[in-house]
């Protein structure tokens, strides 16, 4: 038996996305999508999926839709020579046995993607938690929408949270976490690329109009999209206290050095500025609320990710009391 499903994804970016973030986008929902055969055959274990292919069957530019068509073969060839010759009562009962009707399996696909890229971002993120000391808190959001979308999967294909749960982590130890967390890298991309882009699942089965799965703002912003194998990692903290204690007022890149209590209690972070900043004035207020990227390098003993330095991407409220203020404050109370 051969089904084709239709699915798009919409990312909500209002800047153009470069062309090579497109193309390794569709690079990843194909990968996640040929991983698909180990989760349902996981679902039931009589289940027999010989063949799936992906095509693109469509792009649109300005806010970008990807258009998937998702071609799959099941059962054995005796249930596609049942199938081709108008004989395939074998093959829809084991499919309406699995769970699966033409609707869930169109709806449940683009489902099992989705949980397929969150469950890939949450175990990144699972891992620099341990790299980090265990401080993050984007994992409390990415693990709540992982449930979510666990028991929308479920609903789907008419079974439980844990048997879905169980095949989708049948996946990731068969095709390797590593390779998951890839693929979801580059599926999550084009939204990173813009504040409060969100990525939207749709269906073409589906009799509503709303999307299917949504990964809204606030999950785009906590999934990560970097690497802890390769090199350097860049990390974006928001709204975090800056205590400047080192300047030089003729250099935006060097010289400067900063308390960053969200990184380290004690150790001292050099900074750097974009060129537009005024760094007579930063120098005179020093004491900051600011958006940051820290930059991590691997200790090559431990493996450990150590903070290397904080580029300031932006400079909020002045803060009243300074590092030291605030150390005698905390240790009086």
């Amino acid at each position: 038996m051969y089904i084709e499903a239709r699915e798009k994804i919409y990312y909500s970016n209002k800047q153009h996305i470069p062309l090579d973030t497109v193309i390794a986008s569709l690079q990843g929902y194909s990968e996640l999508i040929k991983m698909l055969p180990t989760v349902l055959e996981h679902l039931d274990s009589q289940l027999v999926i010989e063949d799936i292919k992906v095509y693109i069957d469509e792009i649109k530019s300005g806010s970008l839709w990807e258009v998937l068509l998702i071609g799959l073969a099941f059962g054995s060839q005796q249930s596609l020579d049942s199938h081709l010759t108008g004989v395939n009562d074998w093959s829809h009962e084991k499919l309406m046995n699995a769970g699966i009707t033409d609707k869930n399996i169109r709806n449940g696909l683009i489902v099992l993607v989705a949980i397929l890229a969150v469950s890939g971002a949450s175990m990144a993120m699972e891992h620099m938690k341990k790299l980090l000391g265990g401080r993050n808190d984007s994992a409390a959001t990415i693990q709540a929408n992982n449930n979510i979308f666990i028991n929308i999967g479920a609903d789907a294909y008419g079974t439980t949270s844990d048997a879905i749960q169980s095949a989708i982590a049948h996946a990731i130890n068969v095709h390797g976490q590593t390779k998951v967390a890839k693929e979801a890298r580059k599926i999550i991309a084009p939204a990173k690329l813009e504040q409060g882009a969100e990525v939207k699942f749709f269906s073409e089965a589906n009799a509503s109009e709303d999307p299917v799965i949504t990964f809204d703002k606030k999950l785009v912003e906590a999934l990560p999209n970097y690497d802890f194998n390769e090199g350097d990692v860049s990390i974006p903290q928001d709204g975090v206290e800056v205590f400047i204690t080192s300047m030089d007022l003729e250099r935006h890149k060097s010289g400067w050095a900063a308390h960053i209590p969200s990184i380290s209690e004690n150790k001292r972070i050099p900074i750097s500025f974009n060129s537009n900043e005024n760094l007579d004035q930063i120098a005179l207020d020093r004491n900051y609320r600011a958006d940051i990227r820290v930059v991590y390098v691997r200790d090559k003993k431990s493996g450990d990710l150590k903070p290397k330095r904080a580029l300031i991407m932006s400079l909020g409220k002045k803060l009243v009391n300074s590092y030291k203020q605030n150390k005698i404050i905390e240790s009086s109370s």
